[in-house]
């Protein structure tokens, strides 16, 4: 019914859906020969069914009904290793490097480590591939034995593990002082049982 819904709407509209990029998602999916579909705007296509550990794409992060993060880790592992492939291809200044961390990469990477099951041992593997790649385009000696902390103290660079927890407990506090939706009473729900448990 909701489906038909949307297909009235889109025709009182003008508006089309594109039936290869939609997720028709069912938790019992009973794989390729599944005959449950629905049909696109026109009726033309059918838009199949996809198992619940199937990822897409929502606001910018990548879900699965599973609940698994798989893909976003694999997003997240791509903008950094492509960061670095460019880095090298374009012979990048170091201090442009630094700046691009800041200003480019970080932001892309940051709603995905606001809510993806990242560790802090996948955040230090980051953290090492960005700063080898800057002391290696700047002809830095050393660089496996170099402190971390230190050289993002210097650089202004922050560190991944750190940016990641002050993200999250900024979005908690937001959360729990926010008035404006059922989210900051569910979440200070969530907190007091939490508090109750210890």
């Amino acid at each position: 019914m909701m489906h038909e819904w949307v297909r009235d709407f889109c025709h009182a509209h003008g508006f089309q859906l594109n039936a290869r990029k939609c997720k028709y998602i069912i938790s019992d999916q009973e794989g390729e020969d599944d005959k449950r579909f629905l049909w696109s705007v026109d009726g033309r296509e059918k838009i199949t069914p996809k198992p619940s550990s199937e990822p897409f794409r929502y606001l910018g992060i990548w879900l699965s009904m599973d609940l698994k993060w798989d893909k976003q880790i694999q997003i997240l592992n791509k903008m950094v290793m492509d960061w670095r492939w460019k880095s090298f291809v374009n012979k990048t200044d170091p201090a442009q490097l630094r700046a691009s961390v800041v200003e480019y990469l970080y932001p892309r990477m940051e709603i995905g480590l606001l809510y993806a099951d990242i560790n802090e041992e996948m955040c230090a593997a980051w953290l090492s591939t960005i700063i080898y790649t800057i002391c290696a385009r700047g002809n830095m000696s050393g660089t496996h034995s170099i402190n971390k902390s230190g050289f993002c103290i210097l650089s202004g660079i922050p560190d991944i593990w750190m940016r990641t927890q002050i993200s999250r407990a900024t979005d908690l506090l937001v959360n729990l002082n926010s008035y404006n939706g059922d989210h900051g009473r569910s979440t200070r729900a969530r907190l007091f049982a939490l508090r109750e448990m210890c």
